[in-house]
């Protein structure tokens, strides 16, 4: 058993040939030896010191364009893992190099799980480290990972190696892949109520998702911009233009653009161009009935009103026109828009080139923001010859969500000595206004505040250039769920407390007080010595 002892403390005392020594020690501050799978004190306080570099993002991409950040899926391959770090010490540093040990799913471009990279350039404190690992993506999952990553260094102008070993985040984002296709690829001469659809074949979601349709040939009746919102992994949506198509372009195959903008898992702006053809065929009805609306974006929470115009494109009168719109097909779940009334409407007749308009009430819940919606619609009609014809047409419309702005309790306060117009700005819709920048309308401050979250009060301060005043109106900018811009203007009363005055007041008032006082002293000792001299005169008198 002695023996035993001695042999393990001799191993203890023979250095380990594969052991990395951190940095060179003073031998009389620090034992030159390690002990096995233990930290020494010298080692604990090195690591406690080495906390200058500062973890700060990961993501697929590049060094030189970190802006444009890639989406990255299972299987891809070879591509790059930027993980940026901070100097967040004193001091600058050089010959900067780490080790990344990568979790299952990735490897390094030589097989194994640990990669590795140099940053070669000076780092002043302050400054952002950029490390490019070459990893190659193989059956990973779609998720948040955690990597440990080993960093050495040097401080300019110290001697010795310094390094750090800590956890680092980062996303296998997945891929969005965009396509459009026509459910079906023909046309007709006249109006075209055509089916498109946006399919998501990829492994990422996009998101707040337009679609911009553009024809050299074609004539698009309604909006050319629709919104098409969020749309997951193997996710199609539809929408539904309205297309003319001249008589000579009969026989003929034409094209439609689709530019599709959206944002990314990294919440980048992208845009996928497509285009769908289309076979025209020659015209063989006399009767060609198409619609339109004046509107593809409603308010939840609101009574709104669409106008819905249907149109004889054809050479032939259409009788006894039913028009019958449905709600959106729910499966059996109370409907988050659902129409006001039966949806039913009679029209005698729709003349060629004729137009007739009919009004629909309807009511999207607060759960339907953000959500696009398709309104079934059946027309049925009867020709010269008596001969009954029904037609399916199709209405998209985008539900969103409210956004209304309210002020309360505006003041003057002094932040640094310097007066500021504070207060609260509430919320009171059912959509977050992004990106909100308060400011002055007659002045030059502003602030911007962020995301305004439903009945989420929200403090701003503005720098005043005059703090003199009861009444204030500022300018409200912010976008909304599709980014499009707005501006309200809000006013509200200010209370105000002019304690400069006070103090001012307060400063002259001991003066007026002490010169008032110096006048009583002198009064009362006239009076006194009036009365002295005057009871002395009484008493010579009465000696005499």
């Amino acid at each position: 058993m002695r023996l035993l002892f001695m042999l393990l403390i001799i191993l203890s005392l023979i250095p380990s040939i594969n052991a990395q020594i951190p940095e060179p020690r003073d031998p009389a501050e620090c034992p030159d030896f390690d002990i096995p799978d233990q930290d020494t004190q010298c080692e604990r306080e090195q690591r406690e010191s080495s906390k200058e570099i500062k973890f700060v993002n990961a993501y697929f991409g590049s060094v030189e364009n970190n802006i444009d950040k890639v989406e990255v899926a299972p299987n891809d391959g070879i591509t790059n893992l930027v993980v940026v770090l901070a100097n967040n010490g004193h001091f600058e540093l050089v010959g900067f190099r780490g080790w990344l040990t990568l979790p299952n799913g990735l490897e390094a471009v030589d097989g194994s799980n640990r990669a590795f990279d140099t940053y070669d350039l000076n780092i002043q404190s302050g400054d952002l480290i950029y490390l490019e690992f070459p990893v190659k993506v193989k059956n990973a999952k779609i998720g948040w990972y955690n990597a440990p990553l080993y960093v050495e260094y040097f401080r300019v102008r110290d001697q010795g190696i310094h390094f750090r070993d800590m956890d680092i985040q980062f996303r296998l984002t997945g891929k969005s892949i965009i396509d459009a296709y026509a459910s079906e690829p023909r046309l007709s001469i006249g109006n075209n109520q055509v089916e498109v659809n946006i399919l998501n074949k990829g492994s990422a979601m996009i998101s707040a998702a337009t679609a911009n349709l553009e024809s050299n040939t074609l004539a698009i009746k309604d909006g050319k911009t629709l919104p098409l919102g969020t749309i997951e992994p193997n996710q199609i949506v539809k929408i539904n233009p309205s297309i003319y198509v001249n008589p000579n372009l009969a026989n003929s195959i034409q094209t439609l653009k689709i530019d599709i903008e959206y944002y990314d898992s990294y919440g980048e702006k992208k845009s996928k161009e497509l285009s769908i053809e289309f076979m025209v065929e020659g015209s063989t009805n006399n009767i060609d009935l198409g619609i339109d609306s004046n509107k593809s974006i409603i308010q939840v929470l609101k009574d709104e009103e669409l106008l819905i115009k249907i149109k004889n494109d054809g050479y032939e009168e259409a009788r006894n026109v039913e028009v019958l719109i449905s709600n959106p097909t729910t499966q059996g779940v109370k409907p988050e828009l659902s129409i006001i009334g039966d949806g039913y409407f009679l029209i005698d007749s729709i003349k060629p080139d004729e137009e007739k308009e009919i009004t629909l009430r309807l009511f999207a819940t607060e759960s339907a923001s953000g959500d696009v919606f398709e309104l079934p619609i059946n027309i049925s009609y009867i020709d010269a010859n008596g001969g009954k014809y029904d037609i399916n047409r199709k209405i998209s419309l985008y539900a969103q969500g409210t956004i209304s702005l309210r002020m309360y309790d505006v003041s003057i306060s002094m932040i640094g000595n310097i007066p500021n117009l504070s207060g609260f700005l509430l919320n009171e819709g059912t959509d977050t206004a992004l990106f909100t920048t308060v400011e002055l309308v007659d002045g030059v401050g502003s602030q911007y505040i962020g995301d305004l979250d439903p009945n989420s009060p929200t403090p701003f301060a503005i720098p005043l250039e005059n703090r003199e005043i009861s009444e204030a109106q500022i300018r409200v900018v912010y976008k909304d769920d599709l980014r499009n811009s707005h501006e309200v203007i809000l006013a509200s009363s200010v209370n105000f407390t002019p304690v400069q005055q006070e103090v001012r007041e307060e400063e002259e008032n001991p003066r007026v007080n002490q010169t008032f006082m110096y006048i009583i002293a002198a009064i009362g000792g006239i009076a006194a010595i009036s009365i002295y001299i005057i009871r002395r005169r009484r008493q010579e008198q009465l000696e005499i």
